[in-house]
């Protein structure tokens, strides 16, 4: 079922890193021309990398739903009507692919496309750095995170796409359209109908502090109560039977040097909020997202299922971060920040594979 690879079982992730980091280099001493193809380049590998996997976590299980789907059963008015899947949306568009392949390699490959296409395109594109976001698409894991979860990678990446403008906009019903087409493929969507109200808030504004002391309580009272209410709250969705019992037993959690990771972009927005004349809307669409992240790895360490629903915020902690840069009025100060970012989510990417995460890689590339 997979499309031939040859020599390919031979690559590792460390390949592909430095290949992409090569091309990295030539963008940012490229004219803008140049730059542009070499970027292009940067996210072919992606794509290409991406659409050849197989044994990476769910990838295996989403392969063979695709193999084993009958397509009429799928695309019928009864189904759409009276069929009882959650998640309907998915089940279309696989069976829209199927009608023209049975290969589940080129499945992947139509997702890899949309997903991290759609997700390199929404972050080079919203900052003026291109480099620097490349570079921490990969080492912050978001570049990672797409190949697992597959539903939920295709939504994060539209949504990061065409949301923040809906929000920009004040496009509500548009928003909300979007939002309950795209929970048609993974349930989880919905959260974002409350998020649109709280996104453009201003940053660090009696909202701010009022979302942090709301949720560090609900933190503090996880294991009193709370855990109990999001437990029942999640039965019936597509997460309920999955990660229910989970959070009653609340014995896993992740590391907590992820949490760390995830409130540096807010550490550093509190610093340089005075420097700052005037916020623009996407800047404050992205420190709401990274601030709702923060709380998400936070509560991670309560119950490992938040983790998944931090994943639709990084990228806007990763745009997040190139603002506060931006924003830094010090030249010098800039650079230094910089070249110590790079280096610490280089240890940071390093240390995530090699300690918490090598096992993700079995059948990665293999056949």
């Amino acid at each position: 079922c997979a499309l031939p690879i040859t020599g390919m079982e031979r690559l590792d992730w460390w390949h592909v890193i430095f290949f992409i980091i090569l091309i990295l280099l030539l963008v940012y001493f490229s004219e803008y021309t140049r730059a542009k193809v070499f970027e292009f380049l940067a996210c072919a590998i992606m794509i290409i990398v991406s659409g050849l996997r197989h044994g990476y976590i769910d990838t295996r299980a989403y392969r063979q739903g695709f193999l084993s789907m009958d397509v009429s059963s799928v695309l019928n008015v009864d189904f759409l009507l009276h069929g009882t899947s959650k998640d309907k949306g998915f089940s279309v568009i696989s069976a829209v692919i199927k009608i023209f392949t049975q290969n589940s390699q080129v499945f992947l490959f139509v997702f890899a496309l949309i997903t991290v296409g759609c997700l390199f395109y929404g972050l080079i594109n919203n900052v003026e750095n291109k480099t620097f976001v490349i570079f921490l698409f990969i080492c912050t894991g978001c570049y990672l995170d797409t190949m697992n979860g597959l539903r939920q990678a295709f939504v994060i990446a539209i949504l990061l796409v065409m949301l923040p403008r809906l929000i920009e906009k004040k496009r509500l019903f548009r928003a909300v359209i979007l939002i309950l087409l795209l929970s048609t493929i993974h349930g989880s969507a919905l959260v974002f109908i409350p998020i649109y109200f709280i996104a453009d808030k201003k940053p660090w504004s009696s909202a701010t502090w009022l979302l942090t002391i709301v949720s560090l309580i609900c933190f503090v009272f996880f294991n009193s109560g709370v855990g109990v209410m999001l437990s029942e709250l999640l039965d019936g969705t597509t997460y309920g039977n999955s990660y229910g019992a989970m959070i009653l037993g609340g014995n896993t959690s992740t590391n907590s040097l992820r949490v760390c990771v995830a409130v540096v972009p807010l550490i550093l927005s509190f610093v340089t909020r005075k420097y700052k004349e005037k916020d623009f809307e996407m800047y404050r669409i992205c420190f709401n997202m990274s601030l709702i992240n923060g709380f998400c790895w936070l509560f991670s360490l309560r119950v490992i299922f938040f983790y998944r629903l931090a994943a639709y915020f990084q990228p806007y902690m990763i745009l997040l971060f190139c603002y506060e840069l931006y924003f830094l009025k010090n030249t010098n100060n800039r650079k230094i920040l910089k070249f110590a970012a790079v280096l610490l989510f280089l240890i940071w990417h390093i240390y995530s594979l090699y300690v918490m995460g090598e096992q993700f890689f079995i059948g990665y590339f293999k056949y």
